[in-house]
């Protein structure tokens, strides 16, 4: 595009998109008809003969931000990465005193990303990340941020309790509501035994999940299975070894 105008033009302005020197007014016009950005492109090829010093500048600003670019994800990743420490670390010296033996998955295994569980400073207790499982069933769920003060019994009520469970829980938990909360038998499984020992402790469940938790190993968060009365015969508990 020519101005006409740039003649009587007081101010002209260097378009970047194209290098159009030309007024305002027909800067915008060659924005609109041409759908024109004003953007730079700062990676198009440039011939040689063609590349000058202005070219070398804003090749050289362009990896200047960059660098500044990169130098400011890795320096946000680090400072992230630090938090994060203190908090699992926080959280876990805040188990030990409840008197759970807590232990952590290296980083990148899927339960060590599952684990939601932190220390809340407003409640002063730890929220727990739950696994449900219903093996009657074939199927499991999974509660975030339980607080260690809730009574077990009650947060399972929403998964099989005839008058507090959804529909949806309702229709694939049907055995389990039918005898409901206080009907079925609920196992922690003892870590760190041979897969061939493999050994359980039965939860009251009318206690908080403090108290079901305490002088127990969990690694990451806790797995509870939701057994029917008639199928314990699997789950050898702590009371049945010899």
């Amino acid at each position: 595009m020519e101005s006409e105008r740039l003649k009587k033009a007081t101010k002209c302005f260097a378009h970047n998109g194209c290098w159009l020197i030309a007024c305002l007014r027909c800067v915008k016009c060659h924005k609109v008809q041409l759908q024109c950005s004003g953007v730079r492109c700062k990676t198009e090829f440039l011939p040689i003969e063609k590349y000058t010093d202005h070219n070398l500048l804003s090749d050289y600003k362009f990896l200047e931000s960059v660098d500044r670019l990169v130098y400011t994800s890795v320096h946000d990743s680090h400072s992230k990465n630090r938090r994060h420490n203190s908090q699992i670390l926080h959280f876990c010296r805040k188990a030990k005193q409840s008197g759970v033996n807590l232990k952590l998955m290296p980083v990148g295994m899927s339960k060590r990303t599952e684990n939601a569980s932190v220390f809340s400073r407003r409640e002063n207790c730890l929220l727990w990340t739950i696994r449900w499982m219903f093996p009657q069933a074939d199927v499991e769920y999974v509660d975030r941020r339980v607080s260690e003060l809730e009574v077990v019994g009650d947060v399972l009520k929403k998964y099989i309790d005839p008058e507090k469970a959804d529909a949806v829980h309702k229709q694939s938990l049907k055995k389990y509501c039918e005898i409901g909360p206080q009907g079925v038998c609920v196992f922690l499984k003892i870590e760190l035994l041979p897969a061939s020992e493999a050994r359980y402790h039965q939860l009251d469940i009318s206690k908080t999940l403090k108290d079901c938790l305490a002088q127990k190993t969990v690694i990451e968060f806790p797995t509870f299975h939701v057994v029917l009365p008639d199928k314990t015969a699997g789950y050898v508990s702590t009371s049945q070894v010899p």
